[in-house]
């Protein structure tokens, strides 16, 4: 038990031992059984199965021969095993080192509430782990770099390091992956060629993201043929009443229990509520994003289409008796997930919110996120200020350390991979909605700032800016909020809670 999730490269000298092996693996973890993911406490090893990956090694008998590895182990628990022949073998000088990418983090969070952040390392190291030359979805399995992982990784990296080089490498690559069809790649680089269309919608989304963050307007005007070819593929297949088609492809959506596909049979094929808001949300992302290059004319259109497509996505799915938009048009199944992106296009109405928020709190006889999509679902929480769900879902990433992880999974249990990134999007909630702090225009020059402290009675804490930190401390204890946010020089805002709002200036703000 190395005590820590690490990515491992290693060298060791042997001598003698001609006809035996050294055997080298690393585990995430060990195994209930050998027919499923179950695992149970990962601090637990005893009475359990051991399944790892590595290397053999098949010493000549010489004197000192070195043996290093091609690639790195990743896992927590490491195995090494020799089998020797006729003679003796002597390992010697073994020099083990972890290896991935440096983000350098500048940030921190506590509040009143001990166990809301005790996530904070696991989701921070879950990043690291998932980081080399190239972002990943996890270390231990495909070791690719999906649009849908990587969305949410780079939001993580902007609320917890100044590093903007290895978002940029990923928007690039997502970029250079996109074919004649208008798709970009579901992972790249990948030696094998698959689409995920969804991501591809998730793609317009990182370029907005990073732009908003960056103010890198000439990258953008780099990336916008790309991302208007992703709107044009999908707008060629809209049916006659106005709504998407499912397009050829894996149309997953989020690892739903009782769905192994990662999608409902409407989204793999035909047409569902899913698609078409999660369609309409890109629409929104894709005006914005006509807006940063100059282009109102483009927005409009973009715009346009959002309009015409939210007339024809209430009329098909919108059931006035659950309070909820349904997968299928006959109104028999439900997704939390259509309902998270219905409400961030921002285009619903204030009644039909709360109508939908209600149900979500219900939570009856609806498929609810799970560790990815609940991205999303934290999104429309905070957007609709109803920060009973928002912390409620939270809970279940306090609940991770005490279950031995030390990294974030990729799923709840029984979790095929315990390590990642798509897991550690928390640490950017904390900052984005708890802390309340997101830029007001791209490239962060003005900050946004609307505390969601919720039960907390305080909170504090800071993050990265490019010209230094933002600190916040928030005190929740009398008839309104009170607290000090302190921006970096050059910096100014905006701060709204308790239904007023307040200008900030560089420097030191008490409120």
């Amino acid at each position: 038990d190395m005590g820590d999730y690490y990515c491992v490269r290693y060298r060791f000298l042997t001598s003698g031992g001609a006809g035996s092996r050294v055997r080298l693996r690393c585990a995430e973890t060990l195994f209930e059984d050998l027919k499923s993911f179950r695992k149970g406490n990962r601090d637990e090893y005893k009475g359990k199965y051991y399944h790892g990956t590595g290397a053999d090694y098949y010493p000549g008998g010489a004197r000192d021969e070195e043996y290093f590895s091609l690639w790195w182990l990743p896992g927590r628990y490491m195995e090494l095993y020799i089998e020797t022949a006729g003679e003796s073998l002597t390992l010697s000088s073994p020099v083990f080192g972890e290896t991935h990418y440096d983000y350098a983090f500048d940030t921190a969070f506590e509040s009143s509430d001990g166990r809301l952040a005790s996530f904070a390392p696991i989701a921070l190291r879950a990043l690291e782990m998932c980081t080399h030359e190239t972002l990943m979805d996890c270390p231990f399995y495909e070791q690719l770099m999906y649009v849908g992982d990587t969305r949410l990784e780079l939001l993580t990296v902007y609320a917890v390091s100044r590093d903007r080089h290895i978002a940029k490498k990923a928007v690039d690559a997502f970029d250079k992956s996109i074919g004649t069809e208008g798709l970009t790649k579901s992972r790249y680089p990948s030696h094998l060629e698959q689409h995920i269309p969804p991501f591809s919608l998730f793609y317009v989304a990182m370029v907005h993201d990073y732009v908003t963050y960056t103010g890198d307007r000439a990258f953008l005007a780099e990336l916008m043929h790309g991302v208007r070819g992703v709107m044009d593929f999908f707008e060629r297949h809209l049916d006659p009443e106005g709504l998407l088609q499912a397009p050829q492809g894996w149309n997953f959506t989020d690892w739903v229990p009782g769905f192994p596909g990662g999608h409902s049979e409407y989204t793999a094929r035909g047409v569902s509520g899913y698609y078409n808001a999660h369609l309409l949300y890109t629409l929104i992302k894709a005006a914005e994003l006509e807006d940063m290059m100059d282009e109102p004319a483009l927005a409009e259109r973009y715009r346009a289409r959002a309009r015409a497509l939210q007339k024809s996505f209430d009329r098909a799915f919108w059931k006035e008796d659950r309070g909820l938009y349904s997968e299928d048009f006959a109104g028999s199944l439900f997704w939390e997930h259509t309902q998270c992106l219905a409400i961030l296009t921002g285009l619903l109405p204030p009644d039909r919110v709360r109508r939908i928020t209600d149900a979500l709190a219900e939570g009856w006889d609806i498929h609810r996120t799970t560790i990815y999509f609940s991205h999303y679902l934290l999104e429309a929480a905070a957007a609709a200020g109803r920060s009973d769900i928002f912390y409620d879902r939270l809970a279940f990433w306090s609940r991770l350390p005490e279950q031995g992880f030390r990294t974030t999974p990729e799923a709840p249990e029984p979790s095929r991979s315990d390590c990642h990134a798509w897991g550690a999007h928390p640490l950017y909630h904390l900052q984005a909605n708890v802390l309340g702090v997101r830029p007001a225009e791209p490239g962060f020059d003005r900050v946004s700032i609307k505390p969601m402290p919720g039960p907390l009675k305080w909170a504090r804490g800071y993050m990265p800016h490019p010209a230094g930190r933002i600190e916040c401390f928030y005190d929740n204890t009398g008839a309104r909020l009170t607290g000090r946010v302190t921006l970096p020089m050059g910096v100014t805002g905006t701060l709204t809670a308790d239904g007023r709002t307040i200008e900030l200036k560089e420097g030191i703000n008490d409120f």
